[in-house]
């Protein structure tokens, strides 16, 4: 062979008419010319060339030989042969044989053939005429072909690393591999069209027939550069092992078109040829199946499979393998029979099936490898040939997966010009599409990804199924989901900029859309979510069906529409829209928050159901249909309308807010349990509203009023009316009927009744009621609140109008006296029916002109009436009764007739006898004249008829009538026998002793003890003592109570003179009003105790053995103790609630206190508390103190449920176990005792708030402690802590023992020192960072401070640590990680070309400075988090030193000047600093721990504890820091010692600018505190546990009348405790504003005067960027109460870390796809389970539903039939009505 081989021969063959040689040496090109005409017989030509080849033409008998030869070679180097053809005129060109050395050999002549072996370094055949065919075995480095056309037959096989190819047409059947393994090999293709043929392969040897297999090929090469200038027709084999560049200008054509190739109908003519029928049958398609079918040989089978869709690389679980696939197992099945069976008709089968598959693949090829990036510059046609492990392809035309193709791969990215279209199957482990134009998939498409797919396009259309695991997102323009579509993924979000149409189903875990235009569901759409969903949107359309398991939060710009056919079904809906909201179909919730702006309007047809809750804000209510709720209903309306058939049915409570006028077409039903409503402005209503309690609030003087028009039907309690009605000017009884008249009827009453009404009574205190002519009212009475009243009240009013024909009837339950209070004036004219025996008219002004009857009395008559008038009474028509009693201070003008039959009593101003009694039988009083008669004095008797003719009678009667008994002893005195008498008063007087042994009921008991120095009161045992009154006076010092029996009182008052009181005993002490002690102290020992009040100066309550100290009324349940001084001593069992307050003294409780029910509650005021005994069971216990509370060693407060505590001064040294919940506010708060939790409850919180504390005791157990203040002391242990959270302006952490699993403090300053244990350790700090401890042993660990300090401590390089300067100790290093210093200069890099930079900055771009090598070497890349970091180190390194430090002084100078100006470091100064950092390169300092430095650092580490000014001289602090300059100036050691200037990456400083932002948003919190000291009753943030209505009886002034409803100046802190009131059930998501009048009119006031920073708070708690602070009624815009619209959204949250319910399988995606089109149109709500898979369409699960706990309601319940389609519970029961 050849040796040099560094020569080139190109060898050209032509045809001529005889043969020649020509030669050009310079271009080492032989040129050979063969005759066309081989019949002349031309000797043979030898030719010689430089380098010893010689060139030898021979003709043989048929063609000609060409040999190129080495003359030291025996064997030719090239043979060709040279063949004439026949019928044209023309050459072939046949290469045989190539074996040479040379690098570059070439042969080209017509129609060229590549036959034979061919060796070489480089070759490059050219076809000159015709097409180049090679079926040769060729090797070489490289290869270039060119023809005009160019087949590779099956035969050949072409090993090389390059290979080039140009011609108009390229086909490949053979194989191009690599020449060596693991190599790398480039195909270049210039061809306007490649053809790859079922048997071509690129890249491998690999055959056709095992191409699909995931067997490795032997000589598969690595790497794989294809690039294409035309088109591909791919039916071969393209791979590599790990990498490939794809590159193609044309596109990857579709091979359905059987035009390029026939293969793609190899398929179907062997099925023809066979007699092989593949119509549909019951087999499932599915890799088992197809398994089985292949194991039975079964060729029918296996067609119609192949045909369905059923991927013969699937995944099956048989014998035991789980990776095994039908293809493995028909490949194992075909050799098993191959080698055990010899007959041909038992191979058969199998060979048929072997054929199936292998021509069934015929259909497209592959192009494989690890990795490929792909760019096809035209069109993608058939994508489904890519597989790969991560698959770039980027598509500048359209792409396509084909139809009845199967598209795997792992991480997909595409991005395609123009549009991007899936109708086959795709099964990848994440897909990233990006389209320029739209994507679609059609209907017969299914997409499976194992973990995302995130999408970009312009319309996405959606046919098909996709079922993703992780996340599903989207970025399009607009989106369709087509009525056959289906989706299913964990996780589904995306941002749509038009509109959104759902025809299809969507089964998801998480749901969050962002959509600019519109969303609409149609009636075939189905929406199933298993947790929560966020939609924003312009409107929200639903024609078909939602199904959301948790929550979901719906925000529109416009509008939302729930069409006829839709049903909605959530947990929690959230829907806030500033549009109009329309409901025609069916909602079934379980909570409701909705804000509509404009109208909400529920179409007939519609069901709304409620099985919690709801709160409903909208401009414009109209219910057309029907509400249910199981819960609460909150609804805030501007206007709110009903049709006659529409219905809202709340079983619990329905509060309604109607802020502006709603007059009109307001009808239909309302039935509640408890109604509440609060009116703004005027309101009718007439329809049928029917509850158990009703309570209306009209709060608005003259704006306010509430007209009745229908039915009104109160079944459990009167109708309650709340507000106030402006007061009319004082009405004289001497003025003109007509003008009394047009007086007396209030000119703007607040409730007017049209219609009908049914209760027990109205009560309106403050209110002007009218009766219109119209309005029949159906009243039974109410028991009076006034404990002494002798009545059942019928109607208590401010102002009262009964128009004609207006009727009252009264049905009381038994006979009881009735009466009709008004405060104003009464204008009668209509008609009252009382049913009881006796009637009380309680009125200021009373004028009569209708008619008052009695039940059995037909006419204008009644049994008996009292008439109590102040001002005045006139009669204008018949007063007729059997008894009549008028009395007061008012006068009495008639003017028409008063008739009594048996008795009238009149004791007026104007009408008087004062000595004795008007009795007057069958008596008419007549008025006929104008003159005035009056009575002065005398008697009056009559027995028959006494007339007095005159205008007015005034008649004044003193009664006077005492009935008192006094009994006066001597020495003692003993009552044995019963007194019962309560009218009667008894006054018993002795100087030793009172014993009573018998049952004494009296009015007034009053005792008075003599002179004697200690006295007795005995009750003995089984004597009684009842009386409203019990006094005791006296001239003792000392009385002893002895109580062995009962003693009841209203009230008690013992004398001051009676120094000194104990009351002991083993009976029973009842004082249902107050007990007031006089004298100087009472001890109390008495068994038991039951008392409402208790007054005295020093109490004391001590025990012997039990006491039990409980109020008297179990309804008010609460006993309340004032005193000077008090102590507790002994056992104590306390029931329900005490309040012990002290105006100026102290209290002592060294006893036990035991509380003996759920709820007892202990509440103390007082200047100090001495907690040296027991607190146990309580459910609360508040202390209020104003100077000092001290919880000493010896006290314990054990199984106390919530702990408050406030003073100036606290100090906890006691034990405190088992409690949930603690706070402390004070302003010195030392903790030295031990908090013990020893039950495992999670919701365990400790809270300490105060400007100085000091914690040095032990906390154990499961808890969360926040410790809050200006300056925290942390020094003792804790164990087992789960999270400890700290915010103070200094901090100072010093732990004997600290076991946390999350610990976060945030402060000003802080010093870390002690022992930790922590699992996760966050640290923000604002000025600088101190650490003397070893932190290493936390797992996560993040330091965030301008300044971090650590020395004498090691640090781990895995914390997360973000700085200005960060200065620590290395330890641990070695001195060859530090190189010299020789020459090498870094620069820092002003990177702003900004003008405003300052001046220096020029100058510090010229900076130079030595720079060491890193730390360790992959240091230069990582992204430092701390500017400036100075680092020391004890090793001794030989270096060296450094003189130039004008590096570091401009560094410092630079920074410094920022914080020039102050000692304490600004938010402005941080945030300038910062900007001054992103502008430079960060800089790493290291210095000897022989230092001057460290020596300054290490001093003040351990003396900044004790020194505290140093920690906030941020200015100070930082000098030191950085002056390395001073100190080396005045230490010459250190001129000889190591700095090392390190230069770093980009400093990252987004932790840094998140902590100035925070710290300024803080920066008011430790300002001028001050504590307000409140009462126990007066705080409103725990009275809020009472009721609204004792906190405004408390602080309303009755004298007032401006009341605090009308009171406009209300402070900033009475708004936020009021609020702190409305917002603390936590069964209502809104304010109570509906609840009371009071607090309507304070929500009006925060509505017109709130402050700006109020206003924004409470639109960023609406949610997003939504106002929702008002609605629209029309055009007008009505603002409304505030409502927490993110109470809720606990569950409405994007959802950070996903953990997915199980991933949804890549196999069977053909049986998937059958599955999902034949359950989806018979998919309903009902049949939706509770797994986010397929699965779930075969369970029949009811919807899940939770039961509440609801009230007895006493309305009553009929069922009504359920339609079928409903989604109501079979066992709820709705009410029908009659009317």
């Amino acid at each position: 062979m050849v040796t040099n081989d560094s020569g080139k021969f190109y060898l050209k063959v032509e045809k001529g008419r005889k043969p020649r040689v020509q030669l050009l040496e310079e271009l080492r090109i032989a040129q050979v010319i063969v005759p066309y005409d081989q019949s002349i017989k031309w000797p043979p030509i030898r030719v010689q060339m430089s380098g010893g080849i010689i060139i030898i033409v021979q003709r043989l008998e048929q063609q000609y030989k060409i040999t190129v030869q080495h003359i030291m070679e025996r064997k030719p180097d090239i043979c060709v042969y040279v063949n004439p053809l026949a019928h044209e005129r023309d050459i072939r060109t046949c290469v045989r044989d190539i074996s040479t050395q040379l690098n570059h050999v070439g042969v080209a002549g017509p129609n060229l053939e590549v036959s034979g072996r061919i060796k070489a370094i480089k070759v490059t055949f050219e076809s000159t005429v015709g097409a180049l065919h090679t079926n040769s075995k060729l090797s070489a480095r490289s290869i270039i072909l060119k023809a005009q056309h160019i087949f590779i037959k099956p035969e050949a096989l072409f090993t090389c690393s390059k290979l080039r190819m140009i011609s108009r047409r390229v086909q490949i059947d053979g194989r191009i591999c690599s020449d060596r393994m693991s190599s790398k090999m480039s195909i270049f293709i210039d061809s306007a069209l490649l053809h790859i043929g079922v048997d071509g392969t690129i890249g491998t040897t690999r055959s056709s027939v095992d191409k699909s297999s995931s067997k490795m090929s032997e000589n598969l090469v690595n790497v794989l550069h294809f690039r294409l200038t035309g088109c591909l027709a791919n039916f071969g084999y393209i791979g590599s092992q790990n990498e490939m560049e794809f590159h193609i200008d044309g596109s990857v054509l579709s091979l359905q078109d059987s035009r390029i190739d026939s293969a793609s109908r190899g398929y179907t003519a062997l099925k023809q040829i066979k007699g092989i029928s593949s119509e549909a049958s019951d087999s499932l398609p599915t890799s088992s199946t197809l398994s089985s079918a292949i194991l039975y040989q079964k060729p029918n089978t296996v067609a119609q499979l192949l045909e369905d869709g059923v991927d013969l690389n699937d995944s099956i679980k048989a014998n035991n393998r789980d990776d095994d696939t039908p293809r493995k197992i028909a490949i194992r099945k075909y050799k098993a029979i191959q080698a055990s069976e010899r007959r041909n008709e038992m191979r058969e089968k199998i060979t048929l099936i072997q054929a199936l598959i292998s021509t069934h693949d015929w259909k497209r090829g592959i192009i494989t490898s690890n990795k490929i990036n792909a760019k096809i510059g035209r069109d993608c046609a058939d994508c489904a040939q890519f597989r790969s492990g991560t698959l770039v392809l980027t598509v500048y035309g359209n792409a396509k997966c084909e139809a009845k193709s199967i598209w795997t791969g792992g991480s997909v990215t595409v991005t395609v010009g123009h549009d991007l279209i899936i109708e086959g199957q795709v099964k990848h482990v994440n897909f990233d599409i990006s389209c320029g134009g739209n994507m679609a998939t059609t209907e017969e498409s299914i997409i499976s990804q194992d973990q995302w797919v995130k999408i970009v396009s312009s319309t996405f259309c959606v046919g098909g199924i996709w079922s993703v695991g992780e996340q599903f997102s989207l970025d399009v323009k607009s989106a369709t989901f087509l009525e056959e579509s289906y989706l299913e993924v964990d996780y589904f979000d995306g941002t749509i900029s038009d509109c959104c149409y759902n025809s299809g189903t969507w089964q998801t875990r998480f749901i969050s859309l962002i959509i600019q235009g519109d969303l609409f569901t149609l009636h075939t759409g189905k929406v199933f979510v298993e947790e929560t969903t966020t939609i924003e949107a312009q409107s929200f359309n639903n024609c078909g069906l939602w199904k959301i398991k948790e929550a979901i939060k719906i925000m529109l710009k416009r509008s939302a529409n729930f069409y006829v056919s839709s049903k909605f079904s959530a947990n929690l809906l959230k829907l806030i829209a500033e549009g109009q909201c329309t409901i025609a179909g069916h909602l079934s919730l379980e909570n409701l928050l909705v804000y509509i702006r404009n109208d909400m309007i529920t179409a007939p047809g519609a069901r709304v159901n409620i099985t919690i809750g709801a709160t409903v804000a909208v401009g414009t209510f109209r219910n057309d249909s029907s509400w249910y709720l199981d819960g609460n209903l909150r609804l805030h309306v501007a206007c709110i309308e009903q049709s006659e058939d529409a219905l809202i049915f709340v079983k619990d409570t329905f509060t309604m807010v109607v802020y502006d006028v709603s007059e009109e077409r307001c009808q239909g039903r309302i039935v509640a349990n408890y109604l509440i409503v609060n009116l703004m402005k005027q309101v009718r209503f007439d329809g049928y509203i029917r509850g158990n309690q009703i309570e209306i609030s009209i709060p608005h003087v003259n704006e306010s009023r509430l007209t009745i028009g229908g039915q009104l039907e109160v079944l459990d309690g009167p109708l309650i009316l709340k507000g106030r009605s402006s007061e009319d000017f004082e009405i004289s009884p001497f003025l003109k009927s007509s003008t009394v008249s047009s007086i007396a009827a209030h000119s703007y009453p607040a409730f007017i009744l049209e219609g009908q009404l049914k209760a027990e009574a109205i009560i309106a205190p403050f209110l002007a009621i009218r009766f219109s002519a119209s309005s029949y009212s159906l009243l039974s009475g109410m028991d009076s609140i006034a404990k002494d009243a002798a009545y059942r009240t019928l109607i208590s009013c401010n102002s009262l109008h009964t128009q004609r024909t207006s009727l009252i009837d009264s049905v009381p339950k038994g006979l009881f006296p009735e009466s009709i209070l008004c405060a104003t004036t009464w204008l009668h004219e209509g008609q009252i029916r009382f049913n009881g025996g006796k009637v009380y008219i309680i009125t200021d002004g009373l004028i009569n002109r209708g008619r008052l009857t009695s039940d059995d009395k037909l006419q204008n008559h009644m049994h008996e009436v009292v008439v109590l008038v102040e001002n005045f009474f006139r009669n204008d028509a018949v007063f007729s009764a059997d008894r009549i009693e008028i009395s007061g201070n008012g006068e009495l003008q008639n003017m028409n007739r008063i008739f009594a039959n048996d008795e009238m009593n009149i004791r007026l101003a104007n009408f008087r006898s004062e000595s004795g009694q008007t009795q007057l039988e069958g008596t008419k009083l007549l008025s006929a004249s104008n003159e005035w008669n009056h009575v002065m004095g005398g008697r009056l008797e009559a027995c028959g008829n006494y007339d007095i003719s005159t205008s007015k009678a005034c008649i004044a009667l003193n009664h006077k009538f005492d009935k008192q008994v006094r009994i006066n002893a001597r020495s003692r005195l003993l009552i044995d026998n019963d007194i019962i008498d309560d009218r009667s008063n008894i006054a018993l007087i002795a100087r030793d002793a009172i014993l009573f042994e018998s049952r004494i009921i009296v009015d007034l008991l009053e005792l008075t003890l003599g002179a004697a120095y200690i006295t007795e009161f005995v009750v003995k045992k089984g004597a009684s003592i009842i009386t409203n009154q019990l006094r005791i006076t006296g001239s003792c010092k000392y009385l002893t109570v002895i109580i062995d029996g009962e003693l009841t009182c209203e009230s008690m008052i013992i004398d001051t003179r009676i120094r000194q009181v104990k009351m002991v005993g083993a009976g029973i002490l009842s004082c249902r009003k107050s007990c007031n002690i006089g004298g100087d102290s009472i001890i109390l020992t008495t068994r038991d105790i039951r008392m409402t009040e208790l007054m005295g100066s020093l109490i004391t309550i001590v025990s012997d053995g039990t006491l039990s100290l409980s109020p008297f009324d179990s309804r008010l349940k609460t006993l309340s103790i004032y005193a000077d001084n008090c102590y507790l001593q002994g056992r104590i069992f306390v029931e329900h609630k005490i309040i012990l307050k002290t105006d100026h003294g102290a209290c002592y409780i060294s006893g036990e206190i035991l509380g003996t029910c759920a709820n007892s509650e202990l509440s103390l005021e007082c200047d100090n508390l001495f907690l040296t005994g027991t607190v146990a069971n309580l459910d609360f216990l508040e202390s209020y103190t104003r100077k000092k509370i001290e919880h000493r060693e010896t006290g314990m407060i054990k199984s106390v449920k919530n702990i408050v505590f406030e003073a100036e001064f606290i100090s906890l040294d006691g034990k405190i176990i088992d409690s949930e919940s603690i706070i402390t506010t004070g302003e010195e708060v030392n903790i030295e005792g031990i908090l013990l939790q020893s039950q495992e409850n999670t919701n365990v919180a400790y809270s300490i708030f105060g400007k100085k504390i000091l914690f040095d005791g032990e906390i154990h157990g499961p808890a969360r402690l926040e410790l809050s203040g200006s300056e925290i002391t942390f020094s003792g242990i804790s164990t087992n802590l789960k999270f400890l959270d700290i915010d103070a302006n200094l901090v100072i952490i010093t732990p004997r023992k600290m076991d946390c699993e999350i610990f976060n403090f945030i402060a000003y300053s802080a010093i870390l020192d002690g022992n930790f244990n922590i699992a996760i350790f966050g640290v923000t700090i604002q000025t600088a960072l101190f650490i003397r401890t070893d932190l290493t042993g936390c797992m996560q660990c993040k330091l965030v401070a301008p300044v971090i300090l650590a020395l004498n401590c090691p640090m781990s390089p895995k914390f997360d640590i973000c700085s200005l300067i960060y200065a620590f100790e290395r330890f641990e290093l070695e001195s060859g990680n530090f190189m010299e210093l020789s020459g090498s200069k870094h620069q820092f890099i002003w990177t702003s070309n900004n003008n405003s930079a300052p001046d220096y900055a020029s100058n510090y771009n010229n900076a130079k400075f030595a720079d060491t090598q890193k730390y360790s070497g992959n240091n230069a890349n990582i992204l430092s988090q701390s500017f400036i970091e100075i680092s020391f180190h004890s090793g001794i390194i030989n270096h060296y030193a450094i003189k130039d430090y004008d590096l570091w002084q401009k560094t410092t100078k630079i920074i410094g000047e920022c914080f020039k100006n102050s000692h304490i470091i600004t938010y402005d100064e941080l945030e300038e600093a910062l900007k001054k950092t992103k502008q430079m390169i960060p800089i790493g300092i290291s210095l000897p721990t022989t230092s001057r430095l460290y020596l300054i650092l290490l001093e003040l580490l351990n003396e900044i504890h004790i020194e505290h000014i140093l920690m906030r001289n941020f200015s100070k602090l930082f000098r030191l820091l950085c002056n390395i300059i001073d100190i080396n100036d005045e230490d010459d050691e250190i001129k000889y010692s190591e700095i090392f200037v390190e230069q770093r990456e980009r400093f990252e400083s987004q932790a840094l600018h998140e902590i100035v932002n925070r710290f300024r948003m803080r920066s008011r919190k430790f300002g001028f505190q001050h504590i307000e000291h409140h009462s126990a009753e007066d705080d409103i943030g725990y009275v809020s546990r009472s009721s609204s209505e004792e906190i405004d009886e408390k602080r309303r002034n009755i004298n007032d009348l401006h009341d605090t409803l009308y009171c406009t100046n209300l402070d900033k802190e009475s708004l936020t405790s009021i609020s702190k009131v409305t917002i603390s059930d936590e069964d209502d998501c809104m304010d109570k504003d509906t609840v009371t009048a009071d607090e309507s009119r304070y929500h009006l006031i925060l509505s017109d005067n709130e402050t700006l920073n109020d206003e924004m708070r409470r639109n960023q708690k609406a949610g997003d960027n939504y106002n929702t602070t008002y609605v629209l009624n029309g055009e007008q815009r009505v603002p409304i109460g505030y409502i927490d619209y993110n109470r809720l959204d606990i569950v409405i949250t994007k959802p950070e870390f996903l953990t997915r319910q199980k991933i949804p399988s890549g196999t069977d995606l053909a049986f998937k796809k059958l599955q999902v089109k034949a359950t989806l149109p018979t998919l309903e709500l009902h049949s939706f389970g509770s797994e986010s898979s397929l699965a779930s369409f075969d369970e029949k699960t009811l919807m899940r539903s939770i039961p509440t706990p609801m009230k007895r309601s006493r309305i009553p319940r009929v069922a009504v039939p359920v339609n079928r389609n409903s989604t109501l519970r079979k066992s709820r029961t709705v009410i029908t009505y009659d009317t």
